[in-house]
């Protein structure tokens, strides 16, 4: 039964509100269609955000309480939660809009949207070290912006009103999931990434977060809901979400990744001797790349660098996993949540001491070495190689390494 918690938190959570769809005094089953909508088109940065920070270790699911069936990170409870709790909040709106009149409240937009953003802002400014609190405050101040001043909307107060009513019900359902009631909580977080003050086991962080997502979906949805959409824009949405999680891993034509290729000898410090210079490098030298394993198997990346222009060491986490079988190397890497780019080997010594970096297309390209240098003859091979693939090989920015003081390679 433990491992029903989470699927029967959205069941109950949704299940009243959808057998009074059907009524006909309210009739919200003529809108289902608006909704789904409205609530994928919100769902695709809010599902990135998630994967993202899951990724982080911002927050983490305890699979106890789950159905083990886990997609791109989240438990699949997470994914329906992002269409369940939504269809909650936008039947209670569409039922306050119908049987109450609330227009005259669109009097307080200014001041709500005003307060809001200040508080916000100010909450962002002093506590920036703590990326759920930053990122919420970001989201919502963008948020309201949009809505209060392009877009325009009259709701704002209304909505809120009922996000309010609403917390009545937030309460229990995100109280039992961060632990209130339970041996442990579902939904954990990281103390350093947020501000530590809760609701009762809830991180304030929460309410605010699902404020910001209530404002998307009624917005959508009212949009949806006076215009006649086609199935196609349906189809459009789920390839829009497949394009922003997948379209990132590739490789350039006319190459292929090294086979025979064993993960635990690639692992150790590289320095990189030459690179396609993009703007995550730009006015790096004395740069490196440290490879090593987490406990799924997966490729932890600290890349690092000095930047001669600011006198200052830089460094960059990520993660790489492979696209295929693990004998293969063709990978993908991300520095930035559920968005990946493709790193595949295409050339490389038996020993590996030496190795030439494809990326996903022809503008990406590195050189990377065990040692400070390369030996002339594997320099030109690469090169040969590089020009075969259809690299214009004169854009190459050859790294100079002059420094001993890195931070971030270990000391011999």
């Amino acid at each position: 039964m433990m491992t029903y918690t989470y699927s029967l938190i959205l069941f109950f959570t949704v299940i009243i509100c959808l057998i009074a769809s059907f009524d006909k005094r309210i009739l919200f089953n003529r809108h289902f269609g608006a909704f789904f909508k409205a609530a994928v088109v919100v769902a695709i940065p809010f599902i990135a955000w998630d994967v993202w920070f899951t990724s982080k270790g911002v927050w983490w699911f305890n699979t106890d309480y789950t159905l083990g069936i886990v997609v791109a990170g989240l438990p699949i409870e997470e994914w329906l939660f992002f269409i369940c709790i939504p269809f909650s909040c936008a039947f209670t709106y569409f039922c306050f809009d119908k049987f109450f009149k609330l227009d005259r409240l669109s009097g307080f937009n200014n001041i709500i949207v005003f307060v809001s953003i200040i508080v916000c802002s100010v909450i962002a400014l002093r506590h920036h070290d703590k990326i759920y609190t930053l990122v919420t405050a970001i989201a919502t101040i963008i948020t309201l912006i949009y809505l209060h001043f392009i877009a325009r909307e009259d709701w704002i107060s209304k909505a809120s009103l009922v996000f309010s009513v609403l917390m009545l019900g937030f309460l229990p359902v995100n109280g039992v999931l961060t632990g209130f009631g339970l041996e442990s909580p579902i939904v954990n977080y990281n103390p350093g990434d947020f501000l530590g003050i809760r609701i009762l086991t809830i991180p304030i962080e929460d309410a605010v977060y699902g404020y910001t997502q209530f404002l998307l979906v009624i917005y959508f949805f009212t949009k949806f809901k006076k215009m006649k959409t086609h199935t196609k824009t349906l189809i459009f949405i789920f390839s829009l979400l497949i394009v922003l999680f997948n379209s990132c891993a590739s490789i350039p034509k006319n190459t292929k990744a090294v086979a025979n290729f064993d993960v635990n000898k690639y692992l150790g410090t590289w320095y990189e001797i030459a690179r396609f210079d993009f703007s995550f490098e730009k006015d790096l030298d004395n740069v490196s790349a440290q490879y090593s394993l987490n406990e799924k198997g997966d490729v932890k990346v600290l890349n690092s660098g000095y930047n001669f222009r600011k006198n200052e060491w830089k460094k960059a986490e990520g993660l790489a996993k492979f696209r295929g079988e693990k004998d293969i190397a063709a990978l993908k890497v991300s520095f930035f949540g559920p968005f990946y780019s493709g790193y595949n080997v295409v050339s490389m010594d038996d020993d590996y001491k030496y190795a030439l970096v494809a990326g996903k297309n022809l503008n990406y390209l590195w050189i990377l070495s065990r040692t400070k240098e390369i030996p002339e003859a594997v320099k030109t091979k690469f090169l040969n190689i590089a020009k075969e693939i259809g690299y214009d090989t004169s854009k190459l920015v050859w790294v100079k390494h002059d420094r001993t003081d890195s931070p971030f390679i270990p000391k011999n």
